[in-house]
């Protein structure tokens, strides 16, 4: 498993329905949906960005043969088209509270969806 962000609101919807929520792989003018070894990674992406309605999910796809690095931008990108999960554990952002019941800023809050 790889992950990605998307916006809380909107993936939460779609992942509701009857269709599986699908990455968009690399396509002819578009690069492929952004995608990160880890959830870590993914978390830090959302903290550097300030992206604060988003959340981070697991895509079911392989980080050695589905992703490719873009040295220009840093980022790396989903080749194949890959379905989004909800992941068991969500990683949410505490943001603006230095005193996360006594714990340094640098660790996270799980919470279960």
């Amino acid at each position: 498993m790889i992950f990605t962000v998307g916006n809380t609101r909107t993936y939460e919807e779609l992942l509701d329905g009857e269709e599986p929520l699908m990455k968009t792989g690399k396509r002819f003018g578009y690069e492929g949906g952004t995608v990160f070894k880890s959830a870590e990674d993914a978390l830090a992406y959302l903290e550097h960005e300030k992206l604060n309605s988003y959340r981070v999910y697991g895509v079911n796809a392989s980080w050695k043969h589905h992703t490719y690095r873009d040295d220009e931008t840093g980022l790396s990108y989903l080749r194949v088209d890959a379905q989004i999960v909800r992941l068991k554990e969500v990683l949410e952002i505490t943001r603006g509270e230095e005193d996360n019941n006594s714990r340094p800023s640098s660790e996270r809050d799980i919470s279960y969806s």
